[in-house]
């Protein structure tokens, strides 16, 4: 079992223009695909594509234009 000290964390707020995806870069190194969570305010499908060790892309069911917060741990 890995130690809390041994996880990183990371904090992103995506900010969608009448857009459908984003593609994001990881601020931290990865030696495999972190997990990944995306969440919206509004009522819209928001899912992670993509997902390598240094990346991903955020995308939505439909366009959407506000706020988009990430999570990656890993």
């Amino acid at each position: 079992m890995s130690s809390l000290s041994s996880f990183k964390i990371e904090t992103l707020l995506l900010t969608f223009s009448a857009e459908f995806s984003q593609n994001v870069v990881f601020g931290s190194s990865y030696t495999s695909p972190p997990v990944v969570t995306a969440t919206a305010a509004s009522n819209i499908n928001i899912f992670v594509e993509n997902l390598t060790s240094s990346g991903c892309t955020i995308s939505s069911s439909e366009t959407i234009s506000g706020k988009v917060r990430v999570h990656i741990i890993g």
